[in-house]
């Protein structure tokens, strides 16, 4: 049994969720499946967001797992990997269902935030954690 989905419209909530959240901001992009290029060739995100801050870009990545199991370390370790040649000023990673304890851990070294949405299938449903 496949626990994965192709995730396409938990990243189009994920999307929805932070256009949203920014949208009295001018200077605010929120793209979904978005490929940003590296040394290592284009690397693809579920959602970047970029602000434009004088002369200055801030770009923040987010993956979306709509998993129907925790997500496993795997998973952080893919993340940093694909930020690590890019400049990035923030990671996000989504999930479904939660995070192991070891990747909460790590994820905590590494400065990446953790959100679950849970029991959320629209934007009416938020239900952001910490």
């Amino acid at each position: 049994m496949n626990d994965r989905n192709d995730g396409k419209s938990f990243e189009s909530l994920v999307e929805s969720i932070f256009k949203s959240l920014n949208s009295k901001y001018e200077h605010v992009s929120i793209s979904r499946d978005v490929r940003l290029p590296s040394l290592d060739g284009p690397r693809q995100f579920d959602v970047v967001i970029k602000i434009k801050i004088a002369l200055i870009e801030l770009i923040t990545v987010i993956e979306c797992k709509d998993y129907k199991e925790k997500i496993g370390i795997e998973t952080l370790d893919a993340l940093i990997s694909k930020t690590q040649d890019l400049n990035i000023s923030k990671a996000i990673l989504i999930s479904r269902n939660g995070f192991s304890s070891v990747l909460i851990n790590k994820a905590n070294r590494h400065n990446i935030s953790l959100f679950t949405l849970d029991n959320v299938s629209n934007i009416d449903d938020i239900n952001l954690k910490i």
